[in-house]
């Protein structure tokens, strides 16, 4: 084992990186599957806006927020049947996809649920699109 370590140790910081790595196209279809899960639940979060209003809330003036809850559900209908992770783990992941990396919180209301939240001009200019 020691052996074949050491003859697989990349010591020339020149030397080009191993293109035909496996982890590289497994990651970019990851990567895909995410992205396309993360255009599905847009879709149905813009649904929920225009029709189940009291799952969408202000929230300390400067955010908005969907519903954990009805985000758990959204989630189940746009996630594939063989999908590893479950809803509770890709809410975060898909949320930020949605938002942008680091814009997105989970906030307890007043109400005592949980809210995701982005800021209220991210909102505004995300249910403006394709609207």
């Amino acid at each position: 084992m020691k052996g074949l370590y050491q003859q697989n140790i990349k010591i020339d910081e020149d030397e080009p990186p191993y293109e035909n790595s496996p982890a590289i196209k497994i990651r970019e279809r990851a990567v895909e599957r995410l992205k396309k899960m993360a255009e599905d639940l847009s879709k149905k979060i813009k649904e929920v806006i225009r029709e189940r209003q009291k799952s969408f809330m202000s929230i300390e003036d400067r955010f908005f927020g969907i519903y954990k809850g009805q985000l758990y559900y959204l989630i189940k209908e746009v996630k594939p049947d063989d999908e590893i992770l479950n809803e509770n783990q890709l809410m975060p992941i898909l949320m930020e996809l949605i938002f942008g990396e680091g814009k997105v919180e989970l906030v307890k209301h007043t109400d005592g649920r949980e809210y995701y939240c982005a800021e209220k001009a991210l909102w505004k200019g995300f249910i403006s699109e394709n609207a």
